[in-house]
């Protein structure tokens, strides 16, 4: 099957590669994030001293999963642009406000949450 065959006939080859582009822009950034986002996290449970459970191990792990999905919308947005709007938005101008935006939004969330939520569920 030729990738012409594979892909949706309404994105032409230049709508691909900016989507290939946006993918990798994303996805280099990832780390960073995840990065930030956690020190955050640990510095925030670190100053307050809580016994940590299992429940509370798993609330962390969804947390971070939970952060990626929503890190992955700014990619999402960028391949909605692509498809509905055929680039018109040009939403690949505003990557780095989306990405310091979402990133400070995550690290407030994340640590407010880390100092205010952990609360014992059982004592």
């Amino acid at each position: 099957m030729a990738d012409q065959e594979i892909l949706d006939s309404t994105i032409n080859n230049k709508q691909y590669k900016q989507l290939l582009l946006a993918l990798r822009w994303w996805e280099k950034k990832r780390l960073v994030f995840n990065i930030i986002v956690g020190v955050v996290g640990f510095l925030g449970l670190g100053l307050v001293s809580v016994r940590m459970f299992p429940i509370e191990f798993a609330g962390i792990i969804f947390w971070g999963l939970f952060l990626n999905l929503c890190y992955s919308l700014g990619f999402l947005f960028e391949v909605f642009d692509a498809y509905y709007f055929k680039g018109k938005l040009r939403l690949y101008r505003f990557r780095l406000i989306f990405f310091i935006v979402g990133t400070l939004s995550a690290v407030l969330v994340t640590f407010l949450g880390s100092i205010l939520l952990p609360v014992p569920l059982f004592i």
